[in-house]
């Protein structure tokens, strides 16, 4: 037997809310992001800013963070397939060392631009509460969708939205989660 929950007025609105949350993006992050400063391992500097007219995933990882770990080989090789249709992914580590950051990239042989910032920097900035977390830059620097959970939860999501915008359908941004099965 199927039970079905009515909810309205102003439960229906703090659910929603919630539910909306996750994925909604926060006001001012795309402009916070763009306008940071970075620099990448290799010491040159790097701007979201630079690259406006891409779609850019910027995802924020940990050396100490085994989601992240299992999801930043997933990304590099995401980012060759995006890169010739107007993709990016560029990956900013939260490490206190750069050079725990160098060792595990040596080792795990990424090609993607990883730029060490430090837990003090744009993640404090944007006030990050977990790790791994990926917002989705579209290609007029505004925030598409933030993930916050790990690769098995939100990868199939983030591949979904990236892919309508790198195809130019924005206003079809719809996050798996919601679709109807």
């Amino acid at each position: 037997m199927k039970r079905s929950i009515i909810i309205s007025g102003l439960g229906a609105a703090l659910l929603m809310g919630a539910i909306s949350a996750q994925a909604t993006p926060t006001a001012g992050h795309g402009a916070m992001i763009a306008g940071y400063g970075l620099e990448t391992l290799a010491g040159q500097e790097f701007s979201v800013a630079e690259h406006r007219g891409e779609v850019i995933v910027v995802n924020f990882w940990a050396t100490w963070c085994k989601p992240c770990l299992k999801e930043l080989p997933l990304l590099d090789s995401w980012n060759d397939e995006i890169a010739p249709r107007g993709g990016r992914i560029i990956a900013i580590s939260v490490d206190t060392r750069k050079s725990k950051v160098e060792k595990f990239v040596r080792r795990s042989k990424l090609l993607l631009t990883v730029c060490h910032d430090g837990p003090g920097g744009l993640a404090k900035r944007l006030d990050l509460s977990s790790l791994p977390c990926t917002y989705v830059i579209d290609a007029e620097g505004d925030v598409a969708y933030i993930a916050r959970k790990g690769p098995d939860e939100e990868l199939p999501v983030l591949r979904r939205i990236v892919d309508q915008l790198l195809a130019g359908r924005p206003g079809l941004l719809v996050p798996a989660s919601s679709e109807r099965k």
